[in-house]
């Protein structure tokens, strides 16, 4: 009688083990005891009936509540005469009995299969939510809880929160290599904490690590784990690494007395000690007031850890102000894994760069979350970033997801440029909101496309021939620019800044990556101004290939 896959069955209670034998060469086995009385085994039969030790009951499977009352199986509800806990055994063993044959092979409750066991191409067996794997492939075999199992996690370091990998094995089976070597990412092992230094790239930090092999915790480093060892405990196995190169950065250790992920203890110790420092941040952060860098020739950069770390804003103002007057030198650098998250009801910016100092954006990074009323210029008229008489560098990260809520002429949700240099390698700043869109370039503003930088809507101005934002293209610029806009309060001043712009010798398009590819690239849109007449000159207007405003 052929029965379904499915089997329900119960387990015996364990007798004595018998004493095993001496391992050989071969690791052949002991002499195992006498096997006890197991219990009654319930089965499902091709007919759709429920089949107890192989004897057809007049219950069938479909609907049948099975149950044990007293020790013996029932049926919706209704006890039979057939036992479902069996006697005491003198000797017992497992349901499933795994053995080894004398010829290499594993024998599975007393049937020899085609899988080798022992040489250079065995097998590999271990449970996969309590069913057998043969080389990685499901079984038909249910493993019940009265067989032993033992479990062996796989960390990258000793302190890992969360293992690289787990496996479970049958008792006297070996493990199974995990196929994946851990990557080289997955071998950074940096402590959180305040860092003399400088940084460098995520992606090159880990080139300087090689993983050698797996090792016992519980024993040393330099003996490899044996995989072809039969497994009889529990074991938790650690990645053995070695260091190639120069560390992460020039201090091995962090600096003590800045307790981990403590910004406002960071910035005070480098505003004190001149230099230039790495932050690893390995929790999310909040920040009340205000982390001005102040001091000459502070540079800080700030990565995070293992994932993204957020440094939120809990209250209205700003989170940094880089900069101070007669100060010079000072740079703040955002790295992987760090996103800055402004106040939901802001009137503030979250980073001022002023006075002649540098923000940098690097891949993994971003500013987001910030929602401003400012209407003034100091606070970016609702921006998330104000650079004011300075520079900001934009290689990697985005800023999104901002909003200025004032509905002025100069709202903007991203970027507000005033006399500054914006240079935009790569990275986004897109899907902010405000007036004049995601940034604001005004007085002489310069801001310089390249690589695959990607702008949502610019705004720019012109108070006179000489006092007026600049944009330029790179040769080899791939990104795109969605909305160009002019701005201008009236409809005299809207065609003062058409004047400007529209003559050979001053172009609203500067660089040699001009051309009719990248001025398509640009759309040109309404010429914002505070009059609604002023609004129509967009429609008569155009940037032809050379990058100048002419009529259409």
């Amino acid at each position: 009688m052929m029965t379904a896959a499915v089997v329900v069955t119960s387990c015996g209670k364990d007798g004595e083990d018998g004493a095993p034998g001496t391992q050989g060469e071969r690791g052949e086995r002991g002499e195992r005891g006498e096997r006890g009385d197991n219990g009654t085994v319930v089965t499902v039969g091709d007919d759709g009936y429920w089949y107890i030790d192989g004897v057809k009951t007049d219950n069938k499977w479909e609907g049948a509540v099975v149950t044990i009352i007293d020790g013996f199986w029932a049926f919706d509800g209704e006890k039979s005469e057939h036992k479902a806990i069996g006697e005491d055994g003198e000797d017992g063993e497992n349901i499933v009995a795994i053995e080894i044959s004398d010829d290499g092979y594993w024998i599975i409750n007393g049937v020899k299969t085609d899988d080798k066991a022992i040489g250079v191409d065995g097998s590999q067996v271990e449970v996969i939510g309590g069913v057998l794997y043969i080389n990685g492939e499901k079984t038909e075999i249910q493993v019940h809880e009265c067989v032993t199992t033992f479990t062996l996690t796989f960390r990258i370091n000793a302190g890992d929160q969360t293992p690289y990998t787990t496996q479970t094995v049958l008792a006297g089976a070996w493990a199974i290599k995990p196929e994946k070597e851990p990557t080289l990412e997955d071998l950074v092992e940096n402590v959180a904490g305040l860092y003399a230094g400088s940084s460098v790239d995520m992606k090159q930090i880990t080139t300087q690590y090689k993983f050698i092999h797996w090792y016992d915790a519980a024993g040393d480093e330099e003996d490899k784990f044996d995989f072809y060892a039969p497994i009889n405990k529990n074991v938790t196995l650690l990645a053995k690494k070695e260091v190639e190169g120069v560390p992460f950065v020039t201090g091995d250790e962090p600096i003590g007395g800045v307790a981990a992920n403590d910004l406002g203890a960071a910035r005070t110790y480098i505003n004190a000690n001149v230099g230039e420092y790495t932050l690893l941040l390995d929790e999310d952060v909040e920040v009340s007031a205000v982390q001005n860098l102040n001091v000459s020739d502070v540079k800080l950069t700030i990565i995070g850890i293992g994932s993204e770390r957020k440094i939120s804003l809990t209250a209205t103002g700003r989170m940094f102000v880089v900069g101070a007057s007669g100060q010079t030198g000072i740079e703040l650098t955002l790295g992987d894994n760090i996103t800055l998250v402004g106040y939901s009801d802001n009137n503030d910016v979250v980073v001022r760069v002023q006075e002649g100092a540098a923000l940098t954006m690097l891949d993994g990074s971003k500013i987001t979350g910030n929602s401003s009323s400012a209407t003034s210029s100091p606070n970016g008229f609702g921006a998330a970033v104000i650079v004011n008489s300075s520079t900001f560098t934009m290689k990697g990260g985005t800023i999104t997801g901002n909003s200025a809520t004032n509905d002025g002429a100069y709202s903007t949700g991203g970027l507000y440029v005033s006399a500054s240099t914006a240079i935009l390698e790569g990275g986004s700043i897109e899907e902010n909101t405000g007036t004049v869109g995601d940034v604001m370039m005004t007085q002489t503003a310069e801001l310089t496309l390249s690589g695959n930088a990607k702008v949502g809507t610019l705004t720019m101005t012109a108070n006179s021939a000489t006092t007026r934002a600049a944009l330029t293209i790179e040769t080899g610029w791939t990104g795109s620019v969605a909305g160009l806009n002019l701005l201008g309060y009236n409809e005299a001043a809207i065609n003062r800044v058409i004047g400007y712009w529209a003559t050979d010798d001053d172009p609203i398009l500067l660089g040699d990556g001009v051309n009719a590819a990248t001025v398509a690239k640009i759309t040109l849109g309404n010429f914002r101004g505070s009059e609604a007449a002023t609004q129509a000159i967009s429609a008569t207007h155009e940037i032809d290939d050379d990058g100048v405003l002419v009529l259409k």
